[in-house]
């Protein structure tokens, strides 16, 4: 058994020109190249329970040399991939499963009926330029660039992508070798193998996760190390997710969840930063802060969409206002074509910082620390808990009945509370996390707020020649919200008091 751990990177065709011109030459390596045609087959049953074990299947084939593999997953994190396979050499293109040791097999397959049941569902045809890369201190890492088609019988989609594996030596040299290839050639790290794309085509797939927001399996009993993990691990695929997906199919709701998820890695990054005692959280949470600048447009963009969904709370009154809608849509409109979002995500600071993220969670850097401790995530989830209760207690504990603009300028401090709760809810117990839940209904009523704070500053703009009765409308309706929340916030300090 063979273990892979690699970097996948999403490149445009003029990627190989550039490496064979100006990346490799700058390398003091030496290089072989090779040139090859590959063609794979991949199988599954007709119910892809090879799928559901996370497991994949191919026969390749290269100038009539065959190989088989079996591929299992053991931890991929956003576009570093850990996998182990297994590898056979066959006569023909004619799979033969019995080849494979019978112990990687999951318990719950029946071999004999896998066997019966495996079909083809789609093929990659690529050109694969490969080069292996041997850098002085004794690092050796096979760089490939393929070009080429994944095809089913009804649909075809585009390969254009560098890996970079490594093949002897510590994982350092992948990361110095893309971030040498970022200063040349602009990239995004993929997540999807071309059997995960794969599948997607097979099944007309738009993506294999619904939308949500991520929910984290933390244990009491898990360490701070393990906790950190989980919590990084799950925000990374999310945002590869989200960028993925909004890179597909251009919707605005997956921008927004995209920027919500990089607030969490940061409030993450804050939260682990003093306990793990890690050098490198402090140099990443900048990192992020820097990067989040070039998207503080989405808060309105974000609001802009909740006024347009055929679900949102005021569609029915804005429908029947034509000149309202068209001005929304058109500032919407201008909103992304003057912020741009696919440039954004090419930037070469965006997928630099993706790169020192993967490498914090490969290296885990913390654990040198002369601080370090094995204590359990239960102790830190109640204290900052507290520490955030505290001072959202503080915060909104006032006699007087609050405006509009108040409301609006705590909502960071909200979503603070929020984003506590949504990273270590699962770490405490239900009554601590049942405090914390007291100030969501809060949260909904500043962001609904903020929402028609955003209508009323474009309907201001739209009739800036007179008063409007929407406007009138808009700002009673703000009122109203009001009342209602001065409600939630009572309900959420007697609540918090009680348990205090």
């Amino acid at each position: 058994m063979d273990s892979e751990i690699e970097l996948k990177l999403l490149v445009t065709a003029d990627a190989e020109s550039k490496i064979r011109e100006q990346f490799l030459p700058q390398l003091k390596a030496s290089i072989e190249h090779e040139s090859v045609q590959l063609y794979n087959s991949y199988y599954d049953t007709p119910e892809h329970a090879l799928r559901q074990h996370g497991m994949g299947l191919r026969v390749r084939g290269n100038n009539g040399d065959y190989e088989q593999t079996i591929k299992s997953k053991d931890g991929s994190v956003g576009g570093l991939h850990k996998r182990a396979e297994h590898n056979v050499d066959i006569p023909s293109n004619q799979l033969d499963i019995a080849l494979f040791p019978d112990g990687i097999w999951p318990e719950a397959l029946n071999i004999e009926e896998l066997k019966q049941q495996l079909t083809t569902l789609f093929s990659t045809h690529f050109r694969r330029e490969q080069y292996q890369i041997r850098l002085p201190d004794g690092s050796h890492v096979e760089m490939v660039f393929d070009s080429g088609e994944i095809e089913t019988d009804k649909y075809h989609t585009p390969v254009c992508e560098v890996e970079l594996e490594l093949k002897k030596g510590q994982s350092d040299a992948l990361f110095q070798l893309a971030r040498q290839l970022l200063d040349i050639i602009p990239f995004r790290l993929g997540y999807k193998s071309k059997a995960q794309r794969g599948y997607e085509l097979f099944l007309g797939e738009e993506a294999e996760m619904a939308h949500i927001r991520p929910e984290f399996k933390l244990g009491k009993e898990d360490s701070l190390q393990e906790a950190f993990i989980i919590l990084m691990s799950e925000l990374v695929q999310y945002w590869q997710y989200y960028e993925q997906r909004f890179v597909e199919l251009g919707k605005v709701r997956d921008i927004v969840e995209l920027v919500a998820i990089m607030r969490l890695m940061k409030r993450n990054l804050k939260l682990f930063e003093k306990h793990l005692s890690c050098a490198e959280f402090s140099e990443l949470s900048l990192q992020l802060k820097e990067q989040l600048k070039y998207w503080d447009w989405v808060d309105e963009l974000a609001d802009i969409k909740e006024l347009l969904s055929k679900k949102g709370f005021y569609r029915k009154k804005l429908q029947k206002q034509e000149v309202v809608m068209r001005h929304l849509q058109a500032r919407q409109t201008q909103l992304l074509e003057m912020h741009q979002p696919l440039q954004l995500l090419h930037q070469s600071s965006y997928a630099r910082l993706q790169l020192n993220i993967l490498e914090m969670l490969t290296h885990k850097p913390w654990t040198n620390a002369p601080l370090w401790q094995e204590e359990s995530i239960n102790r830190l989830a109640k204290k900052a808990i507290r520490e955030e209760l505290k001072s959202i207690f503080s915060l909104f504990h006032f006699e007087t009945k609050e405006s509009v603009k108040a409301y609006l300028k705590n909502l960071p401090a909200l979503n603070k509370v929020v984003e506590i709760q949504t990273l270590l809810a699962g770490a405490v117990g239900n009554r601590t996390g049942q405090s914390l839940k007291t100030w969501t209904d809060l949260l909904d009523g500043a962001e609904e707020l903020k929402v028609l704070h955003t209508l009323e500053k474009n309907l201001r703009k739209l009739f800036s020649e007179g008063e409007d009765s929407l406007i009138h409308w808009c700002v009673a309706k703000q009122e109203s919200l009001l009342e209602v929340m001065e409600l939630s916030r009572e309900a959420a300090l007697l609540a918090q008091a009680e348990a205090l």
